[in-house]
């Protein structure tokens, strides 16, 4: 199982990550690259603790087999997944300081370990370990990151 937390994984996400240019399409969604990194951004903060999410009560009653399963199997993320609303970014960002500010969020994975993970349930899954949480970050990055060829 793949994690953020692991420095050769976090190194080859980082690596990915770099190969991005302004100018890089998607091949699936909505997103322009600097949109997607702020919502990596978002995402990440919400992992830290920084913003909160609100429990999807759909998602995490009704479809919390489902969701367990994409999220924590071991195949990639589907293509057109839905997102919280509060992780998507309201605004016109610049690719490079998104890029950055990605960046450095991953690399707190290795630096920081579990402890960077907040204690926050999940607003999905609810209660789930720091290492599940990296897990699901990994995926989360490299569904993102093949959608812009990467």
């Amino acid at each position: 199982m793949k994690t953020l937390f692991d420095r050769s994984t976090n190194d080859e996400i980082i690596e990915r990550l770099q190969t991005l240019t302004p100018q890089a399409t998607n091949r699936w969604g909505k997103m322009n690259v600097s949109q997607m990194l702020g919502h990596l951004d978002l995402s990440f903060q919400a992992n830290f603790g920084i913003i909160k999410l609100n429990r999807d009560l759909l998602l995490s009653t009704v479809f919390k087999p489902v969701a367990k399963r994409i999220l924590l199997g071991g195949k990639p993320f589907p293509k057109n997944m839905p997102t919280d609303k509060k992780l998507l970014p309201k605004q016109s960002l610049d690719f490079f300081d998104e890029q950055k500010k990605v960046l450095a969020m991953i690399a707190r994975y290795a630096t920081e370990g579990p402890e960077i993970i907040c204690r926050n349930p999940h607003n999905i899954l609810g209660k789930i370990s720091p290492e599940q949480s990296a897990f699901i970050s990994y995926k989360h990055v490299d569904h993102h990151l093949r959608q812009f060829g990467a």
